[in-house]
């Protein structure tokens, strides 16, 4: 009862919910002390702090695998594809794409580009534990 009466009464801290994914333009005048609930995605929310977000995003300078690997993708064409099932399988927000789209997918990629390496990144929960994954998927 408590939450609802913040959500829709007016509480501190106001509460204000983002109505769609563009830039809301009355965000530029919202007070201190203020809940915003949404994804709040756009860069124009950042703008006015862009230049420390690229600084504070930097990657160090990569060591032993990571350096190998990044000199193996730059010295031939090559493909990172992405896969993001683990908090996907239990969102019904979104849509999980099976074995045979990413088979499919992978096929067109090989039959476009011919035997580039393609870099597959993944993580998967093993015991409790979650495990980064990182490995080539050649013909």
């Amino acid at each position: 009862m408590k939450f609802l009466m913040w959500r829709y009464f007016g509480s501190s801290p106001k509460y204000c919910r983002e109505k769609g994914l563009g830039f809301h333009q009355a965000f530029k005048d919202f007070e201190d002390n203020i809940y915003l609930h949404g994804y709040w995605q756009s860069e124009k929310y950042f703008s006015d702090v862009e230049p420390q977000i690229r600084e504070d995003f930097k990657f160090p300078e990569a060591k032993g695998r990571n350096k190998d690997l990044i000199a193996e993708i730059q010295a031939a064409t090559s493909v990172s594809l992405h896969v993001r099932r683990g908090d996907y399988l239990n969102a019904a927000a979104h849509t999980v794409c099976s074995q045979a789209y990413y088979t499919a997918a992978v096929q067109e990629i090989l039959n476009r580009i011919g035997g580039a390496p393609i870099i597959l990144y993944f993580r998967t929960i093993l015991i409790g534990r979650v495990k980064t994954c990182c490995c080539q998927c050649q013909e």
